[in-house]
């Protein structure tokens, strides 16, 4: 089977009419084109100019893509009558007024081509399209053109309520009542209690001031889904463009460039509360006082859908996307009548319609084209009207499931206040230092026992706190090292309370005890002479005492390492006796010395007076 293109015809053989009707309908779209970008064109009659004005300008890919369906549309009609050799006798012109003709390429498409059913609507709007411009031609019967406007009207209408069906997607309405989606007077009633909950943390913060960290976070956090709802509700865009939205001072801005069409910047004046929400959320964000001239982004690095859901779940229970918010905007605009400025408005606000820019001048075009919306939204945003969808039971169920989640939300908050409250008031009490437990006899008697089992241990306190399950009950959930650190303590207690007492069962008597015996002369003589002897030695203390037999009998039951600094202290004691003996001998020696020669002088003078008084 040949491919779906391969059926077209090539536009060299149809029929020099249809050849010229091609040529008149590329013209005409090439005007529209022109016209878009400036409406006041030269050598343009006033009837011309009113076509215009009733028609939209398609860009020049569309233009070919739909002169290539009519190709097939043709190809395939000279199949179905067997003129495939001669396809300029198949008229295209007869074709586009025949709804029977196009009927049936659509069962051949879907039946034998085995197409799916969104795509016969491509056919369909290149019929629409040119009918559109043999409409405003006026160069055919009008009542003809007419009928055959509203019988493909009907049938693309048909196709994408087909194509829906196919593809299993729910109305708005449907996935309402289900619980999956709410619509756009749902989603502002949303926002009204979400700001009951931010004027309630406004009142708390100021009874407390900033005393308490906790409200601040809280408070910070309620504006954040405040601000992303209020601004998604006014300009719904999709969430990587609301991640560049700029804030200068007192107008929100998103440049084109920034925008998935790369068209249609938004360009507006804030209302005075939205200035004054954006500047509490900046404040509490970024720890900065609000100024005039501020630019900021407000929405960067904060996941709009996540914050969309947290809040819409939070209060009616009900998580809401990014695209489901737009698909309620849609929806509700388009029940709006009588009200083209509207429905501009929210499609250059959510980047569909890229010819909406141009009818106003480009500097003001985002200013002047969301006017109409942002004027309906502001008074219903802060008067919610009664409409059908706030008397069903969808509604009614809305309203009790949030009065429900504002009690749940105030219990809890109320909670983290009083324990923040209590947090505080324990803080500023002054520090009790709770009692000890005192020991009891069976967990004295446990330590003096399992001290005598480890006392040659390296590590005794480890092993008697491993090794006693008396003592591990007693420090049941402290640290380890403090717990070492008490049984120390503990065991110091006792054996102050042993010395006080003057009994010696708590005393743990060390296996050598050392000798208090008074040094005789023979042994601090042999010690002199040895120390003597040994004194350039490196091992002096030691060569002492394995040369000596009198000092190993002195201390026979110590251990050498202890015999030794006991041996070097007592000679330190022998030096210090000999060095003041010495200084008592000089003295002794000075003194007689003086008197010597004090009674010498004495002696001198008096013999001197003799002899001057015999001359």
């Amino acid at each position: 089977m040949a491919r779906y293109e391969e059926y077209a015809t090539k536009e060299e053989h149809l029929h020099q009419k249809d050849k010229v009707l091609l040529n008149r309908y590329r013209a005409f779209n090439e005007s529209l084109r022109r016209n878009s970008r400036n409406p006041f064109q030269p050598h343009q009659t006033i009837q011309e100019h009113q076509q215009h004005l009733e028609c939209n300008s398609i860009s020049l890919a569309t233009e070919k893509e739909l002169i290539n369906e009519l190709l097939r549309f043709h190809g395939w009609a000279c199949i179905d009558v067997g003129r495939e050799d001669y396809p300029q006798e198949v008229s295209l012109h007869d074709l586009i007024f025949s709804y029977e003709d196009l009927y049936r390429f659509g069962v051949w498409l879907t039946s034998t081509r085995k197409t799916m059913v969104r795509t016969t609507q491509r056919v369909v709007q290149a019929v629409i399209s040119i009918l559109k411009f043999l409409k405003a031609e006026g160069s055919e019967d009008e009542n003809v053109v007419n009928q055959a406007w509203d019988r493909a009207k009907k049938l693309l209408a048909k196709i994408a309520r087909s194509s829906e069906n196919a593809y299993d997607r729910p109305s708005l309405c449907q996935l309402r009542k289900e619980g999956k989606a709410l619509s756009y007077t749902d989603l502002v009633f949303v926002l009204k209690q979400q700001k009951k909950r931010v004027r309630y943390l406004i009142e708390r913060k100021g009874e407390h001031g900033s005393r308490y960290e906790f409200l601040n976070q809280k408070l910070k956090l309620e504006y954040e889904r405040l601000v992303v709802l209020q601004t998604l509700l006014k300009l719904p865009v999709r969430k990587s463009e609301a991640s560049k939205i700029v804030v200068e001072g007192t107008r929100l801005k998103l440049k084109a460039d920034e925008r998935k069409n790369r068209k249609n910047p938004i360009n507006i004046e804030l209302s005075p509360s939205e200035q004054e929400i954006f500047q509490s959320w900046y404040e509490l964000s970024t720890l900065h006082a609000w100024k005039d001239d501020v630019t900021w982004r407000p929405f960067e690095g904060v996941d709009t859908t996540t914050v969309l859901k947290a809040v819409t779940e939070s209060i009616v229970g009900v998580p809401i996307t990014t695209s489901i918010l737009r698909t309620a905007v849609e929806s509700y605009v388009e029940d709006i009548e009588d009200r083209e400025d509207i429905r501009d408005a929210v499609h250059h606000a959510e980047g569909h319609t890229s010819d909406i820019a141009y009818r106003h001048y480009k500097r003001q075009s985002s200013e002047v084209t969301l006017k109409g919306w942002t004027n309906h939204v502001h008074p219903m945003i802060d008067h919610l009207p009664q409409t059908e969808e706030s008397k069903d039971e969808v509604w009614s169920k809305l309203c009790s499931a949030a009065a429900a989640s504002d009690k749940r939300w105030l219990s809890r908050f109320n909670d983290e206040m009083n324990k923040q409250k209590s947090l505080v008031k324990r803080d500023a009490s002054p520090k009790v230092r709770s009692k000890r437990t005192t020991w009891s006899k069976e967990e004295d008697d446990e330590l003096r026992k399992c001290m005598r089992k480890f006392r040659d241990s390296h590590f005794i306190w480890k092993d008697i706190l491993d090794n006693s399950e008396t003592l591990q009950r007693r420090f049941r959930g402290r640290d380890v090292l403090l717990s070492r650190a008490a049984l120390k303590d503990r065991y110091r207690v006792l054996m102050k309370k042993s010395v006080k007492s003057s009994t010696t069962s708590l005393v743990i008597q060390p296996q050598v005890q050392k000798s208090r015996k008074p040094w005789s002369i023979d042994e601090d003589q042999e010690l002199l002479d040895l120390e003597s002897d040994f004194s350039a030695s490196k091992s002096k203390w030691k060569d002492i005492f394995e040369h000596s037999e009198l000092l190993q009998s002195r201390y026979s039951d110590t251990k050498i390492d202890l015999a030794r600094a006991a041996l070097k202290d007592r000679f330190r004691v022998l030096k210090k006796k000999e060095i003041s003996a010495k200084q008592k001998v000089f003295c002794r020696n000075v003194g007689m010395k003086k008197r010597k020669i004090s009674s010498s002088e004495d002696s001198s003078d008096s013999s001197g007076s003799e002899f001057e008084f015999d001359e």
